[in-house]
């Protein structure tokens, strides 16, 4: 019979199936405990499936439940239901796609297409004072801390680039609807290339945008180095200092008019490059306290670190470090 997959040729249902198929304005399919109906939408059929009800009273049917998508035009199934493969015993071995599927296989396509693309067509993308304070400004955070690793040589500029995920459908820039996914089963190439080529600008957008993140980290790292020397040489020898400790050690800080307070930190916290321990990282029964008098954004510069230490232990002590220094 024509248009009947190789797998179904020796299915007499299956064979009956297709045929109910391909024939629009025929109702519903009946068998002895099942009935399908089907709602054509272009060159979409969905398939429900529900019980059969023909020996009650009431001719509804109930219980109908989405099995399938058949396309009339390439004669594919979609989304097919694990009832539906008992039904017309579909070999274990054949593959379908499902809209979750098609989503994930567009993603990575998308990405590939968009890649191959960018490494062609090089071209120049000239960047605004605008865009550049804006990224400056967005990722400030980022390139602060990135800028204390490059002092520290904790990593080089190369190693802390801004985020950039790869392309995916995120339910906001990239919705994958309902719409989107019949476009795809309908003509998969047009979706590739359309997503591709807009993918494929906004990676070459991002290589500008790393050019520039490289420089405003060496920038900033040049500030710091030059206005800072005292602070940045206070946060090397609390580092160096902590250097073999791994575990949760007393911090003593000194804040403003002579106030001193404690707190338990993971030493690990206190080996950053930025010198800034928010309240957050503080463990123990003190973090309760120290919230209620500063408040859940409270950050603690290394200025205001008096004492570290663990037991009888002092790994860090301010006026120590003065004599030694004197």
């Amino acid at each position: 019979m024509r248009n009947v997959p190789k797998w179904a040729k020796g299915n007499g249902f299956a064979k009956r199936f297709f045929k109910w198929l391909r024939r629009k304005n025929q109702g519903a399919l009946l068998t002895e405990d099942a009935v399908f109906t089907k709602v054509s939408n272009q060159e979409f059929t969905f398939v429900y499936r529900g019980v059969n009800m023909r020996n009650s009273s009431s001719r509804l049917y109930q219980g109908m439940d989405f099995v399938g998508i058949f396309n009339q035009r390439t004669f594919e199934f979609t989304d097919v239901s694990y009832s539906l493969r008992a039904l017309l015993n579909i070999p274990e071995g054949r593959t379908f796609r499902f809209q979750r599927g098609c989503m994930h296989s567009l993603e990575r396509k998308v990405q590939e297409y968009a890649q191959k693309k960018l490494d062609k067509e090089r071209k120049e993308i000239s960047v605004t004072p605008v865009e550049r304070a804006a990224l400056a400004w967005k990722y400030r955070e980022v390139i602060e801390k990135a800028a204390g690793d490059v002092i520290f040589g904790k990593t080089s500029v190369m190693g802390q680039p801004i985020p950039q995920p790869d392309f995916a459908f995120d339910g906001e820039t990239y919705v994958f609807d309902n719409r989107l996914y019949f476009r795809y089963l309908r003509n998969g190439k047009s979706v590739i290339r359309k997503f591709g080529r807009t993918w494929a600008k906004e990676l070459q957008h991002r290589e500008i945008m790393r050019q520039i993140f490289e420089e405003e980290v060496n920038t900033r790292a040049k500030i710091l180095l030059k206005k800072q020397p005292e602070r940045i040489e206070k946060i090397r020898t609390l580092r160096n200092a902590l250097e073999n400790v791994h575990h949760t050690v007393l911090v003593v800080v000194r804040g403003k008019h002579g106030v001193f307070e404690y707190f338990h930190i993971d030493a690990e916290v206190l080996k950053n490059t930025n010198g800034k321990y928010p309240i957050a990282e503080v463990s123990g029964q003190e973090k309760k306290h120290l919230k209620e008098k500063y408040g859940a954004h409270k950050v603690w510069d290394v200025e205001e670190i008096y004492q570290v230490g663990a037991r009888n232990i002092w790994y860090y002590n301010v006026m120590a470090e003065r004599k030694q220094a004197a």
